[in-house]
């Protein structure tokens, strides 16, 4: 059973600075980010610093508390400084 992801991506920013200090005292991310394994307690630690999470109440895709459940996935979206979406997602692998 697959635990954790590492995803690797570039993201635009007009500070470099400030993107470094929002990813680390916001998110507490290192270049890696892993898959959640309790997505609902890293949500309430994100929010804790400040972390919004976008709301979505549309056909096929709605939130209740910021927390999208699709199957037996769940997924929540926010943005970082620099307007960039983050989606963390926590999917069950069933063999």
């Amino acid at each position: 059973m697959i635990s954790k992801l590492t995803a690797v991506a570039t993201l635009p920013a007009a500070s470099i600075e400030q993107s470094r200090k929002y990813y680390s005292e916001k998110l507490g991310l290192t270049p890696d980010m892993v898959q959640p394994d309790d997505i609902e307690r890293e949500m309430k630690e994100l929010r804790s610093k400040g972390v919004v999470f976008e709301q979505y109440d549309m056909p096929g895709l709605k939130t209740v508390h910021g927390v999208a459940t699709m199957g037996d996935g769940k997924a929540a979206w926010f943005k970082d400084s620099e307007g960039n979406t983050w989606r963390s997602t926590r999917c069950t692998i069933r063999p």
